[in-house]
């Protein structure tokens, strides 16, 4: 066998490895960026208070909802209606383009990390099923603290 050949034998496994140790390495350095948010979970729902460890974030959390007979919750018939959909948050109430987006969750709920201080346009966007009305509004938030923001809309079915 040419000494040429013995080479490349003794490399081949090498050459296997080596794009299993690619990915590896690239899985390793991309967890941070799958699967969520970096931002903490944190409970409460306090007007302001600082976030350790997160400075450069300022957070808005709240719920929102309207009542399904319109009058107070409680009465015969009467629960609250959750908001399906998204709040947008944009810097302008007509930016156009991708601005960060808050889920609501199936109890009203929502929380963003928003990357900058300052006022924040936020800005319905209804999913399948909504019957809650939520109004444009201004946000004011803080780098390093949560903003809490409860909305309790209006009725569409009213």
């Amino acid at each position: 066998m040419p000494l040429g050949h013995e080479r490349h034998a003794r490399r081949q496994p090498f050459l296997l490895i080596r794009p299993l140790l690619c990915l590896a390495l690239i899985g390793l350095t991309s967890t941070a960026c799958i699967g969520g948010s970096s931002t903490p979970q944190l409970s409460g729902t306090s007007a302001a208070h600082p976030i350790a460890g997160h400075h450069l974030m300022a957070t808005v959390t709240g719920r929102a909802w309207t009542r399904d007979c319109g009058g107070p919750v409680g009465e015969a018939g009467c629960g609250p209606a959750n908001y399906r959909g998204e709040l947008v948050f944009c810097r302008s109430m007509s930016e156009e383009g991708i601005c960060p987006a808050a889920k609501v969750d199936a109890r009203g709920r929502f929380r963003i990390a928003l990357p900058r201080a300052g006022r924040w346009a936020l800005i319905p966007a209804p999913g399948n099923g909504n019957v809650v009305v939520v109004k444009p509004r201004w946000v004011s938030v803080h780098l390093g603290r949560t903003t809490v923001v409860n909305i309790l809309g209006g009725n569409l079915m009213k």
